[in-house]
Parts: C-alpha cells; sequence; structure tokens
C-alpha cells in the first residue's frame, strides 16, 4: 500500500471524565470522517491511505479503561480505517484537523 501520509508521531489516547480523547499526529494532512456505531458501541475513523505501520493498537487501548479495543487497517482499496470498541456508548463531541505552520 502507497500511503499519502503516515503517523509522525505515536497516537495518545486518554480518558478524561467526561469520555475519552484520542490525538493523531500526521506527516500531512488527509481526507478523513468519524462516525459512531452501535451493538457493540465503537468509534470509527476512516482515512484516506493512512499507514499505520508501527501502531499497537492492543497497547494503545490500555491507556484508556473507556476504550476495550483498537483496531485498525485497509477498509476499502484507497481508505484505511481505525476502530476503537467502547465500553459504553458516546458521542464525538469535537473533531477537526490541525496543520502545523499552515497561514490561517
Amino acid at each position: 500500500m502507497t500511503a499519502l501520509a503516515r503517523l509522525a508521531e505515536p497516537p495518545r489516547l486518554q480518558d478524561t471524565r467526561r469520555g475519552a480523547v484520542l490525538e493523531l499526529s500526521l506527516t500531512q494532512p488527509v481526507p478523513w470522517r468519524v462516525f459512531t456505531l452501535d451493538a457493540p458501541p465503537r468509534l470509527v475513523l476512516d482515512f484516506s491511505e493512512l499507514d499505520f505501520t508501527g501502531l499497537d493498537g492492543a497497547a494503545l487501548a490500555e491507556g484508556a479503561a473507556r476504550v476495550t479495543s483498537l483496531r485498525h487497517g485497509l477498509w476499502q482499496p484507497g481508505w484505511t480505517r481505525m476502530v476503537l470498541e467502547l465500553a459504553e456508548p458516546m458521542v464525538v463531541d469535537q473533531a477537526g484537523v490541525q496543520t502545523a505552520g499552515a497561514d490561517t
């Protein structure tokens, strides 16, 4: 797979009082989307060709009790997916992209 972007540094996942926070630092911005699913509760993130090489999903999930497991991989040609299994239903409170050094 030839990815447009890679993980620039290890992702961060931690519990908060109201839920959990996941921070991903990428080598460049890519198209993405986020949504939740039920039965079981999951958070799904799709990225246009993000290379997850070196990411240990099980180790990352250990950092947050509200996330019971994390898996990632190719979803369909040109798209990769990250799925976080949640300990309880949650909603996405905030999602966005910040590009370092970009003029605003």
